[in-house]
């Protein structure tokens, strides 16, 4: 008795974009590329139970023509497989990324020299940045950042720049909101004069 898998082609072609089908569409033997990345990245997560066509899609949306040029080498497919799993809000997914790489925010950050009160503020911005999409709570517009994880590069190095990146955005925010409150307070004591 043979048991078939699914192919993973159709979705996978769907979900990436118009421009990079048809070098895609040429891979040869791509079902079975795409079921050695969703397997390599149960081996890692396997604790997880990401869905194959989640993992192929997430994959997809990010493709460029050079990925696809290369036939999909050089993937990361345990950082996919989990990413993928993050982008679905998979509650489990989810606590293995807080477990495995919220620590390399405290890397990044201490690099940046962010003392202990600031750390757990900053911290939580990452991490509302990487899982939380834009729009109202319960009603996201947009998915969180993960989702614009690639899976070319190291996904540890990502989460270092996300940090990075929201920590610079949020002094900016601070020093901006430090002018202002100083403007007024110059303003107001001008006027009681």
């Amino acid at each position: 008795m043979t048991v078939s898998t699914p192919s993973l082609v159709r979705p996978f072609l769907d979900a990436a974009p118009a421009p990079v089908r048809a070098a895609l569409e040429a891979i040869p033997d791509l079902d079975r590329r795409l079921w050695t990345i969703v397997a390599e990245g149960r081996a890692a997560w396997p604790e997880l139970g990401v869905d194959a066509v989640d993992v192929v899609a997430f994959m997809a949306r990010q493709v460029t023509s050079e990925l696809a040029d290369a036939a999909l080498d050089g993937l990361r497919p345990a950082d996919l497989y989990l990413a993928a799993g993050c982008a679905k809000q998979m509650p489990q997914a989810i606590a293995a990324f807080d477990r495995d790489y919220m620590r390399e925010v405290d890397i990044a950050l201490a690099r940046m020299r962010i003392g202990p009160p600031r750390l757990a503020d900053v911290k939580q911005l990452v991490r509302q940045r990487l899982f939380v999409g834009g729009g109202t709570a319960g009603a996201p517009t947009s998915p969180g950042k993960i989702a614009e994880y690639g899976g070319r590069g190291d996904l540890r190095r990502w989460v270092r720049s996300v940090a990075v990146r929201t920590c610079l955005n949020d002094l900016r925010k601070g020093k901006r909101e430090i002018l202002v409150d100083d403007a007024q307070l110059i303003a107001q004591h001008a006027i009681a004069a």
